[in-house]
């Protein structure tokens, strides 16, 4: 309110006095003193200026003197003349300076622990309230007790910690550097012997190459043949071949079923139709078709054998006892079984089409209506089928660069075979049965290729190798294993640093506060099943922390036919600073409710709305942690429920309230070793504002 004019000259007079006796100008803090200093040489010596317009000339005991001269009232700081002054410094000495409204001041009661703000009222305040080393006294209080339960509440954060194995991320960095260092030398000295066996190796394949060429040019020339590539594609190509086979088998299953189970009398059309379809195809071309899984896994074996094992051996040994017309004839078989199988899946897939088209059919239009048993179980695993095989259902078609590599390989088998063979082939009589025995092979059917070829692929091989040349092949195979040995532990320790390497660049875009998140969640997660449990007015609750096991706060009724419902299930688990402070501060008043320490623990800055607190970083010891809660049962003629658990530091698990703010919809306030804020410290002289 304004002054009346009485108390201005009364305080005119006041001030006079105090400007006399030195004493410094109320509502101003130390800092801004040199501010009200009078002018002390010229003409205008003794006099004073606005602070925010220089050009007005003031006498100096127009200072604080009730009459707002200044435009910008800074004539006014300890009284309340001027509109747009709008804060009042209180120096509270033996206790916290702080700001308030310059409404509060001359209003008969003390908002000042020192009185100041009453300064100029001649009557005696109505209210006083504590003074300041009272005040000062409580706040000592306050803070060693709530730093008190920060460390016993920041200790059983530790333990828990301990319990579980949880580092912290610092921990964690550091340990990962140790590692990476580690890991550093172990792979520096893995590529320096892979290097040794390099250099070693070129040495040895070198040599190897021209003693081949000197005193073998025939296995020269065959080595230069990829056969594990030939190995690789038949491999690749018989598996393909295998799933194939197996989807055919299980398709064919599925309308067998279907013919056996569903009822023809509901006169499904479209089901009849595709059965009896399916009946006309199988005796049409269906039964006809020969495919066995088991033999292609078979025949890929012994293919590998063929060409990773027979050919390399014949062309080491440098012999054969076999004829040459047999073991063209053999190669051949090979080369027509690779071939032949392809083509022969193709013919199955096309069948398996067909069959698919029926079930397509049907699945897109039987009679829902009838609700078959039969024609429901079909369309369910054929459903089932699609998931397995659909990208297994595709036409195969051998590399053109294999069909190049193995016509080559035969066109080498072929010059060179007579050079190694022990017998040539012979007229008459022996030379007429052994072209039997080759026409016989040249002339099976593709079933007899199929019947024949196990015959034809032994898999176990005596070697007989002795010679210089194959102790050195040997040496360089030796060498390459374990080259190889130490390429895939390279590669293994180089993704172990990547992993390490992308861990600290995501640790590293963490800020402070994000880490210790990640941290808690770390440890909740190894809590497992641990939930806070507590009874509040006519209720027990049950809160549930863990995401992983689908956290939840169920609430039930302590009285009556104790119903139980569901706040919620665990949505998020964060941290709100803000909202902290907010609770805090709630926290705080309802505890000291005896006292007005927290009336004088607000520092105003003449924002409506805002209040800005001097309790140094106290309210650090919380880290803010929430638990957000969504989807519980819904409110009779309302929404489903939801609800935020708000965390306070303390050394126990414990619910203290719960507040449904809006519609079923409810904060709840508690505390536990989570709630600490393990990098806490306190620090005197931070204001917080809300």
């Amino acid at each position: 309110m304004i002054l009346p004019k009485l108390v201005s000259f009364i305080s005119f007079a006041f001030i006079s006095s105090q400007i006399v006796s030195g004493k410094p100008i109320i509502g101003v803090p130390e800092d801004q003193l040199h501010l009200y200093q009078p002018i002390t040489e010229g003409k205008d010596i003794g006099k004073w200026r606005c602070i925010g317009a220089p050009t007005v000339l003031l006498n100096y005991n127009q200072i604080n003197d009730g009459i707002c001269d200044c435009p910008d009232g800074s004539d006014e700081p300890g009284t309340n003349a001027c509109e747009n002054r709008l804060l009042f410094y209180c120096k509270n000495k033996g206790f916290l300076p702080r700001y308030i409204s310059t409404n509060k001041v001359s209003d008969g009661i003390c908002d000042c622990c020192d009185c100041s703000d009453e300064s100029f009222v001649m009557e005696p305040p109505a209210y006083k309230g504590s003074d300041c080393l009272t005040l000062q006294n409580v706040y000592n209080h306050l803070i060693e007790e709530e730093t008190n339960i920060f460390a016993e509440g920041a200790k059983a954060l530790e333990d828990l910690k301990v319990k579980h194995s949880i580092r912290s991320i610092e921990d964690e960095l550091a340990n990962g550097q140790k590692e990476m260092e580690t890991l550093n030398v172990t792979v520096n000295n893995l590529r320096n012997q892979l290097s040794d066996y390099e250099s070693l190796l070129v040495q040895e394949r070198t040599k190897y190459e021209e003693d081949l060429k000197k005193n073998n040019p025939i296995l020269y020339e065959f080595e230069k043949m990829d056969m594990t590539y030939l190995s690789q594609v038949v491999n690749s190509t018989f598996e393909e071949v295998g799933k194939i086979s197996n989807a055919y088998h299980e398709i064919i299953k599925i309308m067998d079923k279907l013919s056996s189970s569903y009822t023809p009398s509901l006169k499904d059309r479209v089901v009849n139709e595709n059965v009896a379809n399916f009946a006309k195809l199988y005796k049409e071309s269906l039964e006809k078709i020969k495919t066995d899984p088991n033999i292609d896994t078979g025949l890929k074996g012994q293919l590998a054998d063929y060409f990773l094992v027979e050919l390399p051996k014949l062309f080491t040994d440098g012999k054969s006892d076999d004829t040459a017309r047999y073991v063209l004839a053999k190669i051949t078989f090979v080369r027509a079984l690779a071939l032949g199988k392809v083509d022969y899946s193709v013919e199955i897939v096309n069948a398996i089409d067909k069959i698919r088209e029926m079930l397509n059919d049907i699945s897109e239009n039987y009679n829902v209506n009838f609700q078959d048993k039969g024609v429901i179980a079909a369309v369910n695993s054929y459903k089932d089928y699609l998931g397995k095989y659909e990208s297994s259902l595709k036409t195969l078609v051998l590399p053109e660069n294999f069909i190049k590599e193995i016509d080559e390989l035969y066109k080498f088998v072929e010059e060179n075979i007579p050079k190694l063979t022990t017998s040539q082939v012979e007229h008459g009589a022996e030379g007429e049965t052994e072209n039997e025995e080759s026409n016989e092979m040249m002339g099976l059917s593709w079933g007899g290729i199929m019947n024949k070829i196990g015959g034809l692929l032994p898999r176990d091989y005596q070697s007989s190798f002795g010679s210089t040349i194959l102790s050195l092949k040997n040496q360089i195979s030796t060498h390459e294993n374990e080259a190889l040995k130490l390429k895939e532990r390279i590669k293994g320790i180089e993704e172990q640093m990547k992993d390490k390497e992308e861990l600290f660049n995501k640790f590293d875009d963490l800020n402070d506060e994000d880490k210790v998140l990640l941290e808690i969640k770390e440890l909740i997660e190894k809590m497992k099943d641990f939930s806070i449990t507590d009874k509040i007015d006519n209720y027990s609750y049950e809160i549930s922390l863990n995401p992983k096991e689908m956290g939840s706060i169920l609430q039930k009724e302590t009285k009556g036919n104790q119903k139980t419902v569901s706040l919620g299930e665990l949505q998020t688990i964060k941290m709100d600073k803000t909202f902290s402070l907010i609770k805090f501060v709630e926290y705080l008043k309802l505890k000291y409710t005896d006292e007005d320490i927290m009336l004088h623990l607000i520092n105003e800055n003449g924002k409506i709305g805002e209040e800005i607190y001097l309790f140094d970083n106290l309210q650090d010891i919380n880290n803010g942690l929430i638990f957000e809660y969504e989807n519980g049962d819904k409110c009779w003629n309302g929404p489903h429920r939801s609800a935020r658990v708000y965390m306070r530091c303390g050394n126990t698990f414990k619910i203290h309230g719960v507040q449904e703010t809006t519609k079923c919809n409810y904060i709840i306030d508690a505390s536990g070793p989570l709630g600490c804020n393990s990098t806490f410290a306190y620090n005197k002289d931070i204001q917080r504002q809300i």
